[in-house]
């Protein structure tokens, strides 16, 4: 299981202010972010028999406090849209990843707590900015500024 830290208000990331010519909001979900495509599991529903698909019970794990420590973090910005999303992952280990698989997992989280109204292609343009492996603090750091 992955330690999650908090964010205390004095290391909060900064959001400035909306009426900035160029704005701009930091954020950062501390954990390993798991695959969000690779994490499915199919079940059958015991009264229809109908096969269904759900999340793997790591992403649920990882999904609510991922949601908490976004609705800490954020402030709310009426975004001229597109945005940019840059996100830098710091991973536990070297074991192979793909970025698409979990940046799907933190788009969707934004989406969810309203930073951004969507995460499509009109909306949103996702930058990866790299990774390092950090054993002690896994996690993922967002920037999230207005395109020009």
């Amino acid at each position: 299981m992955t330690k999650m830290n908090t964010i205390s208000k004095e290391s909060r990331p900064n959001c400035n202010d909306a009426h900035n010519s160029h704005t701009k909001m930091e954020l950062i979900i501390f954990g390993q972010t798991p695959s969000k495509k690779n994490s499915r599991q199919i079940f059958r529903n015991r009264h229809t028999g109908r096969p269904f698909i759900t999340t793997s019970d790591n992403y649920k794990k990882w999904h609510e406090p991922a949601i908490i420590q976004l609705n800490a973090q954020k402030t709310l910005v009426n975004w001229n849209y597109p945005v940019r999303v840059s996100m830098k992952f710091y991973r536990e280990s070297k074991r192979r990843w793909d970025y698409n698989n979990i940046s799907q997992a933190i788009l969707d989280c934004l989406v969810e707590t309203g930073i951004i109204i969507d995460d499509d292609a009109e909306h949103c343009i996702p930058v990866f900015i790299g990774y390092e492996i950090d054993k002690e603090r896994p996690r993922c750091e967002i920037i999230i500024e207005e395109v020009k």
